[in-house]
């Protein structure tokens, strides 16, 4: 009877070592936001971050969010697009340097027009874009989740900009 109560015993740890095992190694599995192409974007220190990486005299972030980039109806690339009260930025997130990149910049000063457009595929679903024109008539678009939201905030900023 003593060695069938051990047994039980020693398979009892050997179940409870396991999954604590098991535990451990899905815990260190999860990425953070360091190491993800969207890098802190959800956390409280993107907009000092951001802030500080563009360099601007922006002293707060209106909109933000991760999404896409087009540049005459093709994908350029994945980002955070920022609204700042200074200017337009798309940005990509570097997980080996920890720092983001800025691949468009337009300053309040140099957007001409916002508005919408659509890109239509075959293959995939079409992508309703926010629109911005520089002085020199170049357009770029961003497929943003909260494309109302940001040309709201855009229109306004825009009319306040140009006063």
């Amino acid at each position: 009877m003593g060695k069938f109560i051990f047994g039980d015993l020693l398979m009892k740890k050997l179940y409870f070592s396991i999954f604590v095992l098991i535990v451990l190694l899905s815990g260190c599995s999860t990425l953070g936001p360091m190491q993800t192409q969207q890098g802190l974007l959800s956390t409280k220190q993107f907009q000092p971050i951001f802030i500080n990486t563009v360099k601007d005299g922006s002293s707060k972030i209106l909109f933000k969010e991760f999404t896409t980039m087009y540049q005459n109806n093709d994908l350029e690339a994945w980002g955070v697009f920022t609204i700042t009260d200074q200017g337009v930025y798309f940005a990509t997130w570097d997980v080996r340097g920890y720092e983001y990149h800025v691949l468009f910049q337009l300053s309040k000063s140099a957007i001409s027009k916002i508005g919408e457009r659509t890109v239509k595929r075959d293959l995939w679903v079409d992508s309703k874009l926010l629109t911005i024109s520089d002085k020199n008539g170049i357009e770029t678009g961003f497929a943003l989740n909260g494309n109302r939201a940001a040309l709201s905030i855009l229109n306004k900023l825009i009319s306040k900009w140009k006063i």
